[in-house]
C-alpha cells in the first residue's frame, strides 16, 4: 500500500507540473538521505526503491509523451543513484550499469546534459566497483570529450567526468595524472562560482559552492594520503573542512573529513590530536550506523594505539574493525587492519594471532596488488588488441581495394560485349512491360471504381448507424441527468428545511440563554451592592469605635499624665530639668491635641450633625487658627444626600490639607466644592513648590485613591515645579444614588 501511494504521488506531481525537466519531481533522495544523516537515524529506502522501479518499467515499454519521457529519465537516474549509494543492498555494479545505460539512452534522446553526464559518472563508478579501472577510465574520457562543448551554467557538468578520470588514474596508481585532472576540475569550479556570483551572493550559493570545493579538496587529500604524503593531504583536508564550516554543510560530510584529518595527524606523529578527531567522528558514525566509516575509523585508531605503544588497545580496535570489514568491503583498509593486528600481537607475544593476522594481511595485500596488476595487464592487452585490429583492418582494406580494381577491369570488357545484345533485349522487354502495365492499369481502375462505390455505401451505413446510436445515447443521458437533477433538488429542499428548523431552534435557545444571563447578572449586581453596603456600614462602625477608644482611653491617659506633671513643682528642679519638664509638658499637650483631632477626624461630630459643608468650614477655621498657610473654602449648593460620599470627601480634603501643610511650602490654598450636573467636583489648589518625584507614590495619595475607588471617583493632578499643585476630583452621583436606591 505504501509503494502504491508513493507511486501515485509521483504521477500526481508530474500531472500538476507546468514544465518538463524542471517541474517533474521524484522523491528527492539526496534531501531524504541528508535529513536522515542530520537526524542521525538510518533510513529504510525499500518503499521508495520499489515505487520508483515500478514506475520505470511501467513507462519504458509504452508509447510515451514528452512529459513521460522526462519522468522515465528521472526514474532511471534515481535507481542508479540508489544502487550507488548503498541504500537498497550492497552496491550492485551490474544493476547500476543497467540503469546508467538506460539513463544515457533516454537522456541523450531528450538532450538533458546534466543527466547524460550523470549516466557516464554512474557507469564509471560501477566499473570501478567491478575493479575494471581501465574501462572506467575509457568511459570517463569519452564523457570528457563531450564536455568540451559545454558552456554557461552547464560547464559545471564537466567536473563529473574530470573527477571520475582522476579517480581512475588514482586506482591505476598514476597519481600525477590524477592530481592534474582533480586540479582541472577545481579550476572549472572556480570559473563557475565567479560567474554565479556576478548575479549576487546568497546563503544558498555560498553553501552550493562550498560543497563543490569541500568534495574536491577531500579528493585531492585522498590522492596525497595514498602516496603517504600526509602533510600535503592534511593541508587539503583542512581546506575542505574550512569550506564545510563556511557553507554550514551537513554533519556527515564534516565527520568524514574530520576522520581523514585525524588519520593524517596520527601518521604525522600528532597522535593525541588525531585520536580526538577520529573519536569525534566515530561517535557520529555509531549514531548513524555508518558501518563503512566505522570500519575505517577503528583501523585508524588501531594504528594510533600501536604507534603509542598501547598494543592491547590496538588489538581491541582491530577486532572491532574486523567485525565490520565484510559490510564495508574495503580490501585496502582490511590489509592495513591485519597489518596492525599482526604487529601488535607479535609485540604481545600472541604468536598464533600474529600468524593468522599475517596470513590474512598477505592475502589482502596480494589481492589488492593482483587486482591492480590485472587491471594494468587488461589495459595493455586492450591497447594491443586495438592496434592489432587496426592493422588487420588496414590490410583487409588494401586487399579488397586490389580485388575490386581487377574485377572492375574484367567487368568493363564483358560490359562492352554484352551492351548491344542487352540493348535489343531491353527494347523488347520495355515493349512487353508497357503492354502489361497498360492492362494492369485498366484492371486497377475497374477495381478502384468498384471499391470506391462500396466504400461510399458502407460509409453512409456507418454514418446512419452512428447517428442513431448517438441519438439513443443522448436520450439516455438526458433521462439520467433529469433523474439526478430531481434527486439533487429533493436533497436540497430537504436540507434547506432541516437548516431552517435548526436555525429557529438555535435562535430560541439563544434568546432563552440571554434572558438567563440578564437575570443572573442582576442577581450578582444586587449581591455585590449588598456586600458593598455592609462593608461601608462596618467601616463606619469601626471608625466610631476607634474614635471613641482614642478619645476615652488614650485621651484619658494623656490627661492623667498632664495632671501628674502639674503636681510637680518646677521651682525645685535644676535649669536643665526645668527645660526637660517644659518639653514633656508641651509634648503631652500636643499629643492630647493630636488625639482629639484624630478622634474627631475619624468620625467628626459636625459631619454627623451638620453635614459636609459645615464640617469643612469648622475644619478650615481650626487649621487657619494654628497654621501659617491660609486656606479658603468655596462650596456651592449641594443637592444630593449621601453620607458615604460626604465621609470620603471629608477624609480626602483632610488628607490633601495635611499634605499641603507638610510638603508644599505654600502660603495659600483653596478648596472648591460644587455639584455640576450629575457629578460632584472637588478642586484643591495651592501655590507651593509642586509635587516631588518621591511624593508621587506616597501613602497619602494611595489612601485618597482607595477612598475614590469605593465611591467610583477619579483623581486628576496638575503640578508644576514652583508653580503649585491642583487636585481635581470627580465623583459620579448617579452611580451612588443607584446604590442608595437599591438599598
Amino acid at each position: 500500500m505504501k509503494n502504491t501511494a508513493l507511486y501515485f504521488s509521483i504521477i500526481l506531481t508530474l500531472l500538476c507540473s507546468n514544465s518538463y525537466a524542471q517541474s517533474v519531481r521524484l522523491p528527492n533522495l539526496n534531501d531524504t538521505f541528508k535529513a536522515a544523516d542530520l537526524a542521525r537515524k538510518p533510513i529504510n529506502a525499500d518503499s521508495i526503491f520499489a515505487a520508483t522501479k515500478g514506475l520505470f518499467y511501467s513507462l519504458e515499454y509504452k508509447n510515451r509523451n514528452k512529459r513521460e519521457d522526462t519522468l522515465l529519465v528521472l526514474a532511471a537516474e534515481r535507481l542508479a543513484y540508489m544502487y550507488y549509494n548503498n541504500r537498497v543492498d550492497r552496491k550492485n555494479a551490474d544493476s547500476m550499469i543497467h540503469y546508467a545505460e538506460r539513463l544515457l539512452k533516454y537522456a541523450t534522446n531528450m538532450q538533458y546534459n546534466a543527466h547524460i553526464f550523470k549516466a557516464y559518472d554512474y557507469m564509471g563508478i560501477a566499473y570501478t566497483i567491478k575493479t575494471d579501472y581501465q574501462k572506467a577510465l575509457d568511459i570517463s574520457l569519452e564523457a570528457n570529450k563531450k564536455a568540451e562543448h559545454l558552456k554557461g551554467t552547464d560547464l559545471i557538468l564537466a567536473t563529473y567526468s574530470l573527477t571520475r578520470i582522476a579517480s581512475s588514474y588514482q586506482l591505476l596508481r598514476d597519481y600525477e595524472n590524477s592530481l592534474i585532472y582533480h586540479k582541472k576540475a577545481l579550476d572549472i569550479i572556480g570559473i563557475c562560482q565567479a560567474n554565479d556570483f556576478k548575479t549576487g551572493t546568497t546563503k544558498e550559493k555560498i553553501s552550493k559552492w562550498a560543497l563543490n570545493y569541500a568534495y574536491k579538496y577531500d579528493d585531492i587529500g585522498v590522492v596525497y594520503a595514498e602516496q603517504k604524503q600526509y602533510a600535503e593531504a592534511l593541508k587539503n583536508y583542512q581546506k575542505a573542512l574550512d569550506y564545510i564550516h563556511e557553507g554550514k554543510l551537513s554533519t556527515s560530510i564534516e565527520m568524514v573529513t574530520l576522520m581523514e584529518i585525524g588519520r593524517c595527524q596520527i601518521h604525522l606523529n600528532r597522535i593525541e590530536e588525531g585520536v580526538a578527531n577520529v573519536k569525534k567522528a566515530v561517535k557520529y558514525f555509531e549514531e548513524t550506523n555508518n558501518r563503512f566509516y566505522l570500519f575505517a575509523s577503528f583501523t585508524y585508531l588501531a594504528k594510533a594505539a600501536y604507534l603509542s605503544g598501547d598494543y592491547p588497545l590496538a588489538l581491541q580496535y582491530t577486532t572491532k574493525s574486523e567485525s565490520l570489514a565484510q559490510a564495508a568491503m574495503a580490501i585496502k583498509h582490511e590489509a592495513d587492519n591485519y597489518e596492525v593486528q599482526y604487529l601488535s600481537a607479535k609485540k604481545l607475544q600472541k604468536y598464533d594471532l600474529a600468524l593468522n593476522a599475517y596470513e590474512r594481511y598477505n592475502i589482502m595485500n596480494d589481492s589488492v596488488s593482483n587486482r591492480r596488476k590485472l587491471t594494468q595487464v587488461l589495459g595493455l592487452q586492450k591497447k594491443l588488441e586495438t592496434e592489432r585490429a587496426k592493422a588487420e583492418f588496414e590490410r583487409q582494406e588494401l586487399l579488397q581495394k586490389a580485388i575490386i580494381d581487377s574485377s572492375l577491369r574484367a567487368n568493363e570488357i564483358l560490359l562492352l560485349k554484352s551492351r548491344n545484345a542487352e540493348a535489343e533485349r531491353l527494347a523488347l522487354f520495355e515493349k512487353n512491360e508497357r503492354d502489361q502495365l497498360a492492362r494492369k492499369l485498366q484492371i486497377e481502375q475497374l477495381k478502384t471504381s468498384s471499391e470506391k462505390t462500396r466504400l461510399l455505401q458502407q460509409n453512409r451505413i456507418n454514418n446512419l448507424s452512428a447517428e442513431a446510436e448517438r441519438k439513443q445515447q443522448t436520450q439516455q443521458f438526458l433521462w439520467i441527468g433529469l433523474g439526478l437533477l430531481g434527486l439533487l433538488l429533493l436533497s436540497l429542499a430537504w436540507n434547506f428545511r432541516n437548516i431552517q428548523k435548526r436555525k429557529k431552534e438555535t435562535e430560541l435557545l439563544n434568546e432563552q440563554l440571554e434572558q438567563k444571563v440578564k437575570e443572573r447578572t442582576a442577581e450578582l449586581q444586587k449581591s455585590y451592592d449588598e456586600i458593598k453596603e455592609a462593608m461601608q456600614r462596618g467601616q463606619t462602625i469601626e471608625r466610631k469605635r476607634m474614635a471613641a477608644d482614642l478619645h476615652d482611653n488614650l485621651g484619658s491617659l494623656l490627661t492623667a499624665i498632664n495632671i501628674s506633671l502639674d503636681n510637680i513643682s518646677p521651682e525645685h528642679l535644676s535649669e536643665r530639668e526645668q527645660q526637660i519638664y517644659a518639653n514633656i509638658l508641651s509634648m503631652t499637650e500636643n499629643a492630647y491635641s493630636e488625639v482629639r483631632i484624630l478622634s474627631h477626624n475619624l468620625m467628626p461630630e459636625e459631619l454627623e450633625k451638620e453635614g459636609l459643608k459645615n464640617a469643612l468650614k469648622r475644619m478650615i477655621q481650626k487649621i487657619n487658627h494654628n497654621q501659617r498657610i491660609c486656606f479658603s473654602l468655596t462650596i456651592n449648593e449641594l443637592a444630593y444626600f449621601n453620607k458615604n460620599i460626604d465621609l470620603n470627601i471629608y477624609a480626602i480634603c483632610l488628607e490633601l490639607m495635611q499634605n499641603i501643610i507638610k510638603h508644599s511650602k505654600a502660603t495659600e490654598a483653596t478648596i472648591y466644592l460644587s455639584q455640576k450636573g450629575k457629578d460632584l467636583v472637588l478642586e484643591v489648589t495651592d501655590n507651593g513648590r509642586g509635587i516631588q518625584e518621591n511624593q508621587q507614590k506616597g501613602i497619602g495619595l494611595k489612601n485618597i485613591q482607595g477612598r475614590l475607588e469605593t465611591i467610583g471617583g477619579e483623581l486628576f493632578i496638575n503640578s508644576e515645579k514652583d508653580k503649585g499643585t491642583k487636585f481635581t476630583i470627580l465623583v459620579p452621583l448617579v452611580q451612588n444614588e443607584m446604590l442608595v436606591n437599591s438599598r
